[in-house]
């Protein structure tokens, strides 16, 4: 009995804990929505409420609600109990008029005390409305701006080294089935690092349109020279759903009250972003000595091994610059070292994040050095100047001085070669190259009088140097000949260079890298086909494919098989909810390649 009751308020006591603590509510709804359009807002509560107050929805219009859901989890982590409470108020709401409408907070009551949620502010638009679009006697509704490709700048106008976030969206698209094709900027006069993106779907308004739109690709830009830089357009293919209505293809019921079933229309549609210009300012003048164009806002910190060494031991001397800016572009720094003192190549390390508020971290460079004679020196400060766009000015900052003591060194050595510890061989030099090792071993001595020159041995070497002359001379000519013939070497090279991207597909395809796989797959099978057909990459389209094939006699099922797997391929790679099996893709495409090289 005991031991029910102590698992009972086990069981009891993180559901008080919880409801001990402060209720959280979370508002969910559209910022934006069409007049005459049904959107549901929904109130997210971390506790199962005892009661509450429906809010006031500010001239909306209630369609349904109030709908609950509630849902619990429990979990033991390392001993402990956690329950997890979450309880959804959902309402069904409509604006009939343009405007601003707020929804009041809500109230609701937990053990006896009650909590409040925040206004939450809708806006309802009347939406821009395209002309009908006649086809062939159908009603279909699409215009070109129902689905568009932009590309935002965080800033247009920066200085040289000021990093810029570029950012394309696809707008309309909860209209789209897939896309394709895509052709990103070259980005010319910009050092780029693509960001992570999340890609998550919100509603905005666009030129009198109400669009869901989602980012598709980020990217941190540095601008690397000044004057007016361009983002050149990105191009893109995308396959458009349209709803088509038809007469007579609907139900019995339908047809009796007059009204047209309808189906889904596919059309393919091209998008494409528009340039972006971008005004880069020059440094301002006078520059400062020892700017090497480092922009951000950094510091700059400098170390040593061991403050107190012998002569001729090493040590290692660290400089790290930490801060934010274009840190992969950054110069290295140059420290002075005493003239006694040896400074090898530094070996450099990166810790730093790429995000969307820029880039920022450190970068560390480890100088081995060796001090050759004894005696008390200082390193000098390194100093570091960069350019600070937040404030237009340039800053300096500077290590500290290093005081080292070197020893006598006890080994007693004279050698000029020095080997130590934590220094590769490839970081030794040989000092005073004038004193050269003495050759150990047994002489090998030629007879005095003896002559090379017009000996046996020279002319049957000279003969050899002559038959391989003319051999290489007779290869590299048949090559060139051969090598001119380029279709024939692209339909030589054909299998080998598919079956070479099908084992790094296969790569991708056993760590799991589905989008990958499926990138290389469509590399592979559009490049055998361009090799084996000779068909140029801007020429590369399925009907030419199909015709080439045709014309070079292969089996109309082979064709139908290989333009099945290149659209699989496409859909899987770009459309939403494609579902294949890497292997049977994988296996289909080797037993394809194989019967065509016994054809073609």
């Amino acid at each position: 009995m005991m031991r029910r009751l102590l698992l009972l308020l086990t069981m009891l006591l993180p559901t008080a804990l919880l409801h001990a603590a402060d209720v959280n509510i979370q508002v969910n709804g559209p910022a934006i929505a069409r007049t005459d359009e049904y959107f549901n807002v929904q109130f997210v509560l971390d506790a199962s409420p005892d009661d509450f107050s429906e809010p006031d929805f500010g001239g909306l219009d209630l369609v349904a609600g109030p709908v609950t859901s509630v849902s619990r989890s429990m979990s033991w982590i390392n001993g402990k109990a956690s329950n997890t409470v979450t309880y959804i108020i959902t309402y069904s709401l409509v604006g009939s008029k343009e405007g601003v409408y707020t929804i009041g907070p809500m109230e609701v009551e937990v053990d006896g005390k009650k909590y409040k949620s925040k206004p939450y502010p809708v806006e309802v638009v009347k939406e821009r409305t395209n002309k009908q679009q006649a086809d062939a006697g159908s009603s279909r509704r699409f215009a070109s701006d129902d689905v568009l490709l932009r590309m935002t700048v965080s800033k247009t106008n920066v200085y040289k080294g000021e990093p810029i976030v570029a950012t394309v969206y696809l707008y309309g698209c909860d209209k789209v089935a897939s896309v394709g094709n895509a052709t990103p900027p070259a980005f010319n006069g910009f050092w780029k690092e693509e960001l992570k993106v999340k890609q998550t779907l919100d509603r905005v308004t666009f030129n009198g349109k109400v669009y869901d739109r989602i980012p598709l690709v980020s990217y941190l830009l540095f601008p690397q020279k000044s004057g007016r830089l361009e983002i050149e357009r990105m191009d893109m293919s995308t396959i458009v759903l349209v709803e088509r209505r038809i007469q007579g293809g609907g139900s019995l019921l339908d047809e009796f009250m007059g009204i047209g079933g309808s189906i889904m229309d596919k059309i393919e549609h091209n998008v494409s972003t528009s340039p972006i210009a971008i005004n880069v300012k020059e440094f301002p003048q006078p520059v400062p000595a020892g700017f090497t164009g480092t922009v951000g806002n950094f510091s700059i910190s400098a170390s040593v091994g061991a403050l107190e060494l012998s002569a001729n031991s090493s040590t290692t001397m660290t400089v790290r610059i930490s801060g934010k800016g274009n840190l992969p572009t950054i110069a290295e720094p140059k420290p002075v070292v005493p003239g006694t003192f040896d400074l090898y190549p530094a070996k450099t390390k990166d810790d730093f994040s790429i995000s969307q508020n820029g880039i920022s971290g450190s970068r560390t460079y480890t100088y081995p050095i060796i001090p050759r004679a004894e005696g008390q020196y200082t390193i000098e400060p390194i100093t570091l100047v960069y350019f600070n766009p937040s404030t237009g000015r340039y800053e300096t900052v500077k290590s500290d001085p290093i005081d080292i003591k070197v020893l006598k060194d006890e080994s007693g050595s004279s050698s000029n070669v020095v080997v130590t510890s934590g220094v590769t061989k490839e970081d030794l030099a040989i000092i005073g190259k004038d004193i050269h090792f003495i050759r150990l071993g047994e002489p090998r001595l030629d007879k005095k009088g003896s002559f090379f020159v017009w000996s046996f041995s020279y002319v049957l070497t000279l003969l050899g140097i002559l038959i391989a002359g003319f051999c290489v001379l007779f290869y590299m000519r048949e090559r060139i000949k051969t090598m001119r013939d380029t279709v024939k070497v692209r339909n030589k090279r054909a299998n080998k260079v598919a079956l070479k991207r099908l084992r790094r597909s296969k790569s991708y395809m056993d760590a799991g890298k589905e989008a990958l796989f499926y990138e290389e797959m469509m590399r592979a099978l559009y490049g055998y086909v361009s090799d084996k057909l000779n068909i140029p990459v801007s020429d590369l389209s399925k009907d030419n494919i199909e015709e080439r094939m045709s014309a070079g006699g292969i089996e109309s099922a082979d064709i139908t098989a290989m333009l099945k797997l290149l659209s699989d391929c496409e859909m899987a790679r770009y459309g939403k909810g494609a579902s294949l099996q890497m292997t049977s893709v994988y296996q289909a495409s080797l037993d394809l390649i194989d019967r065509f090289e016994n054809k073609l």
